[in-house]
């Protein structure tokens, strides 16, 4: 007999030890704070703690103006804060409310780019110039990603970190931002990395001391550069920026040409016009 009143006992002191640490009945929203884009809805639904009746719920905005809310489903109206209340009762009558703000964020509707195609040498950085629309969006920040990174790379750590790009190699490819928001925007650049770079395609002299000249190879094998005609003389300079550099200077009204070839086949050829005003001082 006492044997069973010991395990009567100790089945109690089982119940009320289990008892002690059960938890309150409660709803709670997985998250304190949530975001939503203008125009676009998220649905919310808190989740349920010791409770096993079914439970009713009822929705409401502290500002419908910036959130409204109709059974769980969120909506951004504009831009700013938010908090959303869920009330839910049982058959019991027992209530229980949670809470939780929700930021509306204003979204990016257009990114533009200053140019969609650009020429560089190899082994520069490179920051596009971009217009992020409209002025008041929340979120600007763009990810970058490039289609080919042999010719350009995004870095995303080290010395390269926050996005910062870089030209790798001679070639074509698209470079890709991408807004973070959720808004889906985006821009294309076309960044062409040329087997020879040349700071200008086309010149002109009209300065008696010439224009400054630069070029790269970016490409391996055999390669000139060489002048054709006699309206211009070259003066070499220290290289800059990863660019062999020489002046140009005005020998006599006319044309001349730069010829680069690579392997034996003509690669490039810039036309060089002299005018009569660099000859004045002469």
């Amino acid at each position: 007999m006492k044997k069973v009143i010991g395990i009567l006992l100790a089945c109690l002191l089982m119940v009320s030890t289990v008892a002690g640490y059960a938890e309150d009945e409660k709803i709670a929203f997985e998250n304190e704070s949530y975001q939503v884009l203008v125009k676009k809805t998220i649905t919310l639904k808190p989740g349920t703690q010791g409770i096993e009746e079914k439970l009713k719920y009822e929705w409401e905005s502290s500002n419908p103006e910036i959130a409204k809310v109709k059974a769980g489903k969120v909506t951004g109206v504009a831009a700013g804060t938010a908090t959303i209340t869920c009330t839910a009762t049982g058959k019991s009558e027992k209530t229980y409310t949670a809470q939780c703000t929700v930021e509306v964020l204003q979204p990016v509707t257009k990114i533009t780019a200053a140019q969609k195609k650009v020429e560089l040498p190899s082994g520069v950085s490179f920051s596009p110039e971009i217009t992020v629309e409209p002025e008041n969006a929340t979120i600007k920040d763009l990810e970058w990603s490039t289609s080919n990174p042999n010719v350009i790379m995004v870095f995303d750590e080290g010395v390269f970190k926050d996005g910062r790009i870089r030209t790798t190699g001679a070639g074509k490819a698209t470079l890709t931002g991408k807004a973070t928001d959720g808004s889906g925007k985006s821009v294309k650049i076309t960044v062409t990395v040329p087997k020879v770079y040349v700071t200008q395609k086309k010149i002109t002299i009209t300065d008696p001391k010439g224009v400054e000249f630069g070029y790269q190879y970016n490409v391996s094998g055999f390669l000139t550069m060489g002048i054709q005609g006699d309206a211009i003389s070259t003066d070499g300079m220290d290289d800059k920026d990863g660019l062999k550099m020489m002046r140009l200077i005005p020998k006599k009204a006319g044309t001349s040409s730069i010829i680069f070839t690579v392997n034996g086949r003509k690669a490039l050829t810039v036309k060089v016009t002299v005018e009569k005003s660099a000859l004045s001082e002469k």
